[in-house]
């Protein structure tokens, strides 16, 4: 800023040429001499390894030192340096090391060498660390503890703040608000190289969770309390405070959820809570476009309502266009006596599906409850109910259908977009009896499983696999949802989309009572968004114990976008008459 206001009044006095030479001459000599000014001297440290290097750095207060330094203050910061470098390493376990500083002149500055060794660590002798009182018992304080250094370690400044920091947080998670540390001491005795290690707390009494405050304006208050499922009179526990948080958020009612106990105002060994929840935005809708090699172009949409009204229904309606799947859809979701593990869903839905096996003009309406079990699992029962016209081949017919409906299901992956580690598995089961409403009898089976396994730091396994059975009394009666058709992007790959099946005498494929598929491929990352794939499918739909199994192989790219990967597939059959062919589809791994 000086030399721009300097610029500003020299120009304006300039009038001829000779001045303004003279004025960059004035401002490069200026330049120079800021130059000069900013340069340092190079400092290097040698004898220990980096971390304690850096260290050392950190300590010397290089700012002290420039090149325009006189000689008679680099003898007083010479020794200076000596004692802040052997200060520097106490943290380390370092307390009687050898250190040496040099500082030579050179051309235009200095250089500054730090040669240190560092000599025999100090090591821990006695290491008394423990808690006393109620909470001695907590898995999460014996964990704690189990951080401290242990006899025989080198002292290390860093792991005793740690383990104290760790026994602290513990208690505070487990509701010990009055837990104090009776003694906390690092005792080092540099001549011994030894080092005594006293942390003791005392516990004190836990608290309870007082009264639960609620601060929100959307939904009925009976709901609320189902929702808060943490009482009053329970031990304190931070846990139980992040698990209520991560509940109410996947509720999807709220667009944020604070849970926060009240220390300020805990009494008599009671601690309140206060829960503050934002709503999200009732309504929303959304539009997307994509494509795929089994279905085509497609075009999304739809609408969402979060809260139809305070006792927490949902709405939902949406559209799908393709050139081999149209949609239409309406669902409607009511949470039930535990909201959020048990919900009740109604479902109307109309789909036009035209493949070059069939098509099918089919209206289904259902209802179902859902009950999320233990790790994961989601079980679900009910009723649905198929009114379907269709063509097989030369074959024209309608079904009406009245199906209890079962399944089980869990998925659990390192990442939702794109993981590296998970699995997912599918179980359902269907029946109707021609004795009641349906024109036809069936059971039918379903299973279907997916796993990924990290291989190397780059490397990924992915295995697939689908198993199907019905067992009927007419199959021409059953519609082609209920059949079994394999090939496509998510079946064998090198065929075509639902071309793999029991072929009529025309060879026309007209699905099977059966179904066998398995997959292997392994994905190798080129950077950490694209990379490639190698793959092995063989399946069939079939009759009886027939198989016969087909088999597709080829290479393909994935493009890992933020929100799921990308992936185009050149595939082939493997003895079997057929060409290349492209595989594109978009989606979650599992």
């Amino acid at each position: 800023m000086i030399h721009g206001r300097l610029l500003i009044v020299i120009v304006r006095e300039s009038r001829t040429i000779a001045s303004a030479i003279r004025v960059f001459g004035l401002l490069a000599s200026l330049c120079l001499c800021e130059l000069t000014l900013a340069q340092t001297p190079t400092v290097g440290v040698s004898g220990v390894d980096k971390p304690l290097a850096a260290n050392v750095m950190a300590f010397l207060g290089r700012d002290e030192l420039t090149c325009t330094t006189p000689q008679w203050q680099l003898s007083q910061l010479q020794s200076r340096w000596v004692s802040r470098a052997a200060r520097s390493l106490e943290p380390f376990g370092f307390y009687s090391p050898d250190v040496s500083v040099s500082i030579d002149a050179t051309d235009s500055c200095w250089d500054v060498a730090v040669t240190i060794a560092p000599g025999t660590p100090v090591r821990i002798r006695q290491s008394d660390v423990a808690v006393s009182g109620s909470a001695s018992a907590l898995p999460a304080i014996a964990s704690a503890i189990k951080t401290a250094p242990q006899p025989g370690d080198v002292l290390l400044h860093s792991r005793y703040e740690s383990t104290k920091r760790a026994i602290t947080n513990a208690l505070l998670a487990g509701g010990f608000f009055d837990a104090r540390f009776s003694d906390s001491e690092l005792a080092v005795f540099p001549a011994e190289t030894a080092a005594d290690i006293r942390l003791l707390a005392e516990s004190g009494d836990r608290y309870q969770i007082g009264a639960v405050r609620v601060q929100q304006s959307v939904l009925d208050d009976a709901l609320i309390e189902r929702l808060i499922q943490i009482r009053t009179g329970a031990p304190y526990s931070r846990a139980a405070l992040d698990q209520l948080q991560a509940d109410l958020v996947s509720t999807t009612y709220f667009d944020q959820v604070s849970v926060r106990a009240v220390l300020e105002e805990r009494e008599n060994g009671v601690v309140p809570l206060d829960v503050d929840l934002t709503p999200a935005q009732k309504l929303g809708y959304y539009i997307g476009a994509g494509a795929s090699t089994d279905q085509g172009p497609r075009l999304r949409g739809g609408y969402r309502n979060r809260r139809v009204n305070g006792r927490g229904h949902q709405f939902e309606s949406g559209a799908l266009y393709s050139p081999v799947l149209s949609q239409l859809t309406a669902e409607y979701r009511q949470p039930l006596a535990d909201p959020l593990r048990e919900w009740q869903t109604i479902e109307l839905q109309f789909e036009s599906e035209e493949t070059d096996t069939s098509t099918d003009r089919r209206w289904q309406v259902g209802i179902e409850r859902t009950r999320a079990l233990r790790d994961g699992w989601l079980f679900s029962y009910g009723l649905s109910a198929l009114d379907s016209g269709f063509n097989v081949a030369d074959q024209s017919a309608s079904a009406r259908l009245l199906m209890p409906v079962f399944g089980l299901s869990r998925r659990e992956a390192d990442s939702q977009a794109n993981p590296r580690r998970g699995s997912s598995i599918e179980l359902s089961a269907r029946a109707t009896t021609s004795s009641i409403v349906s024109t036809t009898s069936f059971i039918q089976a379903y299973a279907r499983y997916r796993r990924l396994i990290p291989l190397g730091t780059r490397g990924r396994i992915a295995l697939r696999g689908e198993l199907g059975a019905t067992w009927q009394s007419d199959f021409e009666a059953l519609p082609p949802s209920v059949r079994f058709f394999a090939g496509g992007d998510n079946s064998v790959r090198g065929f075509g989309y639902q071309e793999i099946g029991p072929e009529d005498d025309a060879g026309n494929v007209i699905g099977g009572s059966q179904l066998a598929t398995a997959s292997v491929e392994y994905e190798h990352a080129i950077t950490d968004r694209w990379g490639v794939a190698v793959f092995v499918d063989a399946g069939n739909a079939f009759d009886d114990a027939n198989i016969e199994p087909k088999v597709g192989a080829g290479l393909g790219v994935v493009w890992r976008s933020p929100v799921g990967p990308l992936r185009a597939y050149l595939a082939t059959p493997v003895a079997t008459e057929g060409g290349l062919r492209l595989h594109v589809s978009f989606g979650a791994d599992l």
